[in-house]
């Protein structure tokens, strides 16, 4: 299947995200996901990102979750 042109939103992520930053997604009620340079929890800039991005994203499989937990899994690029 030809891959569907991604939004904006999307594509900013994706560059993040080859550039070595991460996603976090808090696995509370208020499920906020964020994305981090350096990696989620190390103190590098971060920024709010809307979860529907993400989850589209992840609906698509461009990103996976390395690593599942409470209160957050972080998510990467897909290999």
């Amino acid at each position: 299947a030809k891959m569907k042109k991604l939004s904006k939103r999307q594509q900013q992520l994706i560059d993040l995200l080859s550039d070595g930053w991460e996603i976090g997604w808090s696995s509370t009620l208020d499920g906020s996901v964020w994305i981090q340079k350096g990696g989620v929890g190390r103190g590098g800039e971060y920024r709010r990102v809307h979860a529907a991005t993400a989850q589209s994203l992840r609906d698509i499989g461009l990103i996976v979750c390395v690593k599942s937990g409470f209160p957050t899994s972080l998510y990467r690029l897909a290999p």
